[in-house]
């Protein structure tokens, strides 16, 4: 049945109007979400994660004025949180190992992004010793790319 709009529209008693989120709140909104999959990277699976700051410009690209802080989340959850999960699943991640997020610029520009880029994975391996542990002699970055293993090809 239809509710009764006139009841609905009697018990508003005032409006109030949000102002859109600015450059430095959505990157610290971003940062809290980050954070949250963080420590749950860390507390279920042993990995450590991080991102750098184009990983933030990239993903505050996906801010929808319409939906607030909502789209935020659910940008956070598409370009971040389903990466993970796919390179889990495909054994390219395991416990253990330090996840970089980072953006990666798109050869071809898709309609979804309007900043042409997109944030990829990359495992940070540290080799060397150098003094007691400490200050390792080189740092390599490779990247993951669970969905090159997602794609089927046929023949």
């Amino acid at each position: 049945r239809h509710f009764r709009r006139d009841e609905f529209l009697g018990r508003i008693n005032e409006m109030v109007y949000f102002l859109p989120f600015s450059r430095a709140e959505i990157v610290k909104l971003l940062t809290k979400e980050l954070e949250f999959w963080q420590k749950r990277a860390k507390d279920n699976h042993g990995i450590q994660l991080s991102w750098d700051r184009k990983a933030l410009d990239c993903l505050a690209d996906g801010y929808d004025i319409n939906y607030g802080a909502r789209s935020l989340k659910h940008e956070v959850e598409r370009s971040v949180v389903n990466q993970l999960a796919a390179a889990h699943e495909q054994g390219l991640i395991e416990s253990g190992y330090q996840i970089l997020l980072t953006a990666q610029e798109n050869v071809f520009q898709s309609n979804d992004s309007a900043s042409g880029s997109s944030v990829k994975l990359q495992r940070i391996e540290s080799k060397g010793n150098g003094f007691f542990g400490k200050n390792p002699q080189s740092v390599t970055y490779t990247d993951i790319r669970p969905e090159d293993h997602l794609k089927t090809y046929a023949y």
